[in-house]
């Protein structure tokens, strides 16, 4: 009996989290359903926020992280989710006004930025408190992009007034060891230490032995896998004026030592970016944005490989309350298929939001 109940109240529970799972959302016609995503909400002293990364939970709880906006501060705020606590501000430190969250690995660690007044970089252990991460000589602001899910390494910059240099910050017991990465960005990080990034107009990967440009022109990374094989981003395809350019979503893989570039499908041809991926039952699903031609609104996307590995045209994700006239995105997505990102609510207002892929 105490099986039963606990088996009835955690699928209330998920339903709650997830509406999918209930049936809600049906595609008008009895058509497909929608994936809808849940709000995750704001907290207590913002009216809105920005969903940026989820990780793995396990033996920690499942934690998004974001920014929150609308503060009473005029400033954006750390904030970070968990189904038992909601949205909760991380604060702040070192006489900054606000922050903003960037990355979460499986072992809560966060990492982010802290700004008003200030540039640093901060880390947080599960629990806290914040701590700053430390900068190269003469440097004099800090900012941190992204963990690897194991809570072994965290990349980003150091920069002063005139310019600045790609970091990577590696964890030994409690402490962070800074090193520079010669020239170029660094968004992401993979559990090996490898560092996703971009120079001279490229897509690269970055070791402290190997520095490896990825295939194609005009390219920018956005994310790459915990296993550091996987990487997604865009590259930038010229068109006739007034167009200019528009953004081409990218997908490498390595294989045999090397990498290899695919073209995604964009969602209505034009527009479209890859943002996060994640090994999901055993294939690499991949999230991101792309724009729907008629109305220009952004609409966030999952490509998903069919049993060859091939990707076709992406899925597009609800927005808040499957609203066809609202905009959304997605950042991230973990093994179990969960989707982090932003969605409008009603008026202008935005939240951090999720969505649970069937």
């Amino acid at each position: 009996m105490k099986n039963a109940t606990r088996a009835a109240l955690a699928v209330a529970a998920a339903v709650a989290l997830f509406p999918w799972m209930a049936g809600a959302g049906k595609a008008p016609g009895g058509g497909a359903p929608q994936v809808l995503p849940t709000s995750l909400g704001a907290s207590s002293n913002c009216t809105g926020s920005y969903g940026s990364r989820i990780n793995n939970g396990g033996v920690y709880p499942l934690q998004v992280v974001g920014q929150g906006s609308g503060c009473t501060n005029a400033q954006p705020r750390a904030v970070l989710w968990t189904a038992s606590t909601g949205m909760v501000d991380l604060g702040t430190m070192a006489g900054a006004q606000g922050a903003s969250a960037e990355g979460i690995s499986d072992d809560g660690t966060v990492a982010g930025w802290l700004g008003g007044g200030v540039g640093l970089a901060f880390v947080r252990p599960f629990s806290g408190p914040m701590q700053l991460l430390g900068m190269l000589p003469g440097m004099n602001y800090a900012s941190a992009n992204d963990i690897s899910a194991n809570g072994d390494f965290i990349v980003g910059s150091n920069s002063t007034d005139s310019g600045g240099t790609a970091v990577r910050w590696d964890r030994s017991g409690a402490d962070w060891t800074i090193r520079s990465i010669p020239q170029g960005s660094a968004v992401a990080v993979a559990n090996n230490g490898a560092v996703a990034g971009s120079y001279g107009g490229r897509a690269r990967i970055w070791t402290p032995t190997t520095s490896t440009y990825l295939p194609g022109v005009d390219t920018r990374a956005n994310h790459i896998s915990s296993d550091g094989t996987v990487v997604v981003g865009f590259r930038w395809q010229p068109c006739p004026q007034p167009c200019g350019q528009y953004e081409v979503p990218m997908l490498w893989i390595l294989k045999g030592g090397n990498w290899t570039e695919r073209e995604l499908q964009a969602l209505d041809g034009v527009d479209s970016e890859a943002r996060g991926v994640a090994k999901v039952n055993g294939q690499w699903v991949i999230v991101g944005y792309g724009y729907t031609k008629k109305d220009a609104i952004m609409r966030a996307v999952v490509w998903k490989p069919d049993a060859l590995g091939n990707y076709g045209a992406p899925i597009r994700l609800a927005a808040l309350g499957g609203r066809s006239s609202a905009w959304a995105r997605a950042e991230g997505i973990n093994s179990k298929g969960q989707v982090v990102g932003t969605s409008a609510g009603s008026g202008l207002t935005r939240f951090a939001v999720m969505w649970q892929l069937p």
